[in-house]
């Protein structure tokens, strides 16, 4: 549930245009019961990120024990000056964050069509990123994070959720209001 309505992002489209947008996203995942999380590359097509690594390591051995995860990706993320405030700075940003169920793929050919869209998120689609049979099936681990849920969140970009929401606001400024003088 996300506490400020006002900056939450419902459309799919918008979502899926930050997943794109962004270079890397944050995964979160429990240790043995230790929170642990890590950057990643990824690829995102369908409701699916898809993740390549090595075949062992602890994020590996962490998904295997429990593969119920978290994710947050950014983009646009810039600091500006604050609007109002002279020499006070602040983040403008728009992300997605969510859960989901990591499962590893073991089939060749879904391990190729999941790298495929990895290298795809990173390049025009020219670059020839594919490896070998052998180091696919024994070096290079993929796995899928089936997306349950998410939801988007923007500070100081347009809200297509709540066109009426301010881009920026000052505090004690209730959420939703325009600030006085602004063009909204």
């Amino acid at each position: 549930m996300m506490r400020r309505k006002d900056r939450e992002v419902l459309s799919k489209e918008w979502m899926e245009d930050v997943i794109r947008e962004a270079l890397y996203m944050e995964l979160a995942m429990s240790d043995d019961g230790e929170p642990y999380v890590i950057p990643l590359n990824y690829g995102y097509s369908d409701g699916r990120f898809y993740v390549h690594g090595a075949m062992a390591g602890r994020k590996v051995d962490a998904l295997r024990k429990n593969p119920r995860v978290a994710f947050n990706v950014l983009s646009g993320v810039q600091i500006v000056p604050r609007p109002r405030k002279p020499g006070k700075l602040w983040c403008v940003y728009r992300s997605v964050c969510g859960t989901g169920t990591v499962r590893f793929l073991t089939d060749l050919e879904e391990k190729r069509r999941a790298v495929a869209v990895l290298k795809d998120h990173y390049s025009d689609g020219n670059v020839d990123y594919m490896s070998r049979d052998e180091a696919m099936k024994k070096v290079v681990n993929v796995f899928v994070v089936d997306v349950e849920e998410m939801t988007g969140k923007t500070k100081g970009y347009p809200n297509p959720s709540n066109p009426a929401a301010p881009l920026f606001e000052e505090p004690g400024q209730r959420a939703g209001a325009p600030l006085e003088g602004s063009e909204q």
